[in-house]
């Protein structure tokens, strides 16, 4: 879901906050309007990762903390919730299949669907790959795998056409994202560009902190290339305040949004030089659902969730270094509409490589088996088979992704980069 999409929901949750924030006064901005050079401070300093603990395998089922509706919470635990249909799809806005719909206690809330004939198969992938991002450490808006009974569903909830009746899909909920978005421009799905993160953080000082934020952020690229996230243009990504706004730092004033100015946005214009966010600066992935696929320069339906184009993609990149040098490149093809900066077969230093190497050995095969668990996938349907080239032993069922996956760990493993 863009953040066009749910900006209007973003004001009121954003107003409400205000009363919890203790260093803020005044109404809660839904974004922060920041200079330029500021915008580019806030992202070179910017979180990219934490330490997520020790998870549990049902940990990793149940997913990360967030507010749920407790129609959802149920759903996300596996039990299949009623939910009498609402709205169609094409009035939400976007083009992912979806439907809204009201619970049993009232609340209306918005569904990711998939119908069983070749329908939105990111319902499976963006809760898969945000369920390892935060299992490594790494933000990503968090979606929760649920089986819905559609309450008098017309045959295509996305149009809304169709005879009604009740219809069972395979389905996932995303929560409105945490945190504040920060933008130098009007348009709040302004984002973020891996190469511009790249050149931000290069021109931080030379010292202990430029050599963290390169070694984390090599590590969340190469995470990029083990998930094939190729769909990566800038409003995919996104730059937040988690925390405390300090508004006197900035001038608050109302912009209209929505489709003909339909409702009014609390936007605080940053003064030069300061910073409004007292908080932390965090980046996160807001859309992953062209994962673990083949990514290339369409965005088709073998991007999303499917083992043979995936695994058929090797982490490294035979391509040919400039001047011979040995280097390790991401095997990579990003989308035609990522445009510049989008970080095509990325090159990889030793300190990321081993960075995310270190994450994912915390992670033992049942944490891997529990992740693809948590996608729901044996809802999909598809038959899922690899064979391990090295032992010719095959695999099937969710066994299959998870040696799959073991074997992209090994491929990170056995090769080593440049310092």
């Amino acid at each position: 879901m863009s953040v066009s999409q749910r900006l209007a929901s973003a004001v009121s949750i954003s107003l409400a906050l205000a009363a919890t924030l203790s260093a803020q006064t005044g109404p809660s901005p839904a974004f922060i309007f920041s200079h330029q050079d500021m915008r580019l401070s806030y992202l070179a300093n910017a979180v990219i990762w934490r330490d997520p603990g020790p998870l549990t395998p049902d940990d990793i089922r149940m997913g990360p903390a967030a507010a749920l509706p407790e129609a959802i919470r149920k759903g996300s635990s596996g039990e299949v919730i009623d939910c009498r249909f609402e709205r169609p799809g094409t009035e939400l806005g976007g083009a992912t299949e979806k439907f809204s719909c009201i619970t049993p206690d009232g609340r209306s809330v918005r569904i990711k669907y998939y119908d069983g004939h070749g329908g939105n198969r990111e319902v499976f992938a963006e809760v898969i790959a945000t369920r390892l991002m935060w299992a490594l450490g790494f933000d990503a808006d968090p979606m929760f795998a649920l089986t819905v009974n559609c309450i008098g569903c017309p045959a295509n909830p996305h149009t809304g056409e169709g005879a009604r009746q009740t219809r069972k899909y395979a389905a996932a909920y995303e929560p409105h994202y945490a945190g504040t978005i920060i933008t130098s421009s009007k348009d709040p799905e302004q984002g973020w560009r891996f190469g511009e993160m790249e050149k931000a953080i290069t021109a931080l000082p030379q010292g202990a902190l430029r050599v963290r934020q390169h070694m984390q952020f090599d590590a969340l690229t190469l995470l990029g290339v083990f998930m094939q996230h190729g769909d990566r243009k800038h409003s995919q990504q996104r730059l937040v305040c988690r925390g405390n706004i300090d508004v006197s730092k900035g001038d608050l004033h109302d912009l209209q949004a929505g489709e003909s100015g339909s409702f009014k946005l609390p936007v605080l214009f940053e003064h030069p030089d300061e910073h409004a966010c007292i908080g932390d600066s965090v980046v996160t992935i807001q859309d992953v659902g062209a994962t673990f696929g083949g990514a290339g320069m369409f965005t088709r339906s073998s991007a999303k969730i499917n083992l043979k184009e995936w695994a058929g993609n090797d982490i490294w990149s035979t391509k040919a270094s400039k001047g011979g040098a040995s280097e390790c490149i991401g095997h990579m093809t990003v989308s035609g509409s990522a445009g510049s900066e989008a970080a095509e077969n990325p090159r990889i230093s030793e300190a990321g490589r081993t960075f995310l190497l270190e994450q994912l050995k915390r992670l033992s095969p049942e944490h891997v088996k529990a992740i693809f668990e948590a996608g729901h996938l044996d809802q999909m349907g598809d038959t899922y088979e690899w064979t391990d080239k090295s032992t010719e032993k095959s695999y099937t069922g969710l066994d299959a992704w998870v040696a799959a996956f073991l074997d992209k760990v090994k491929q990170i493993e056995s090769r080593r980069c440049p310092a």
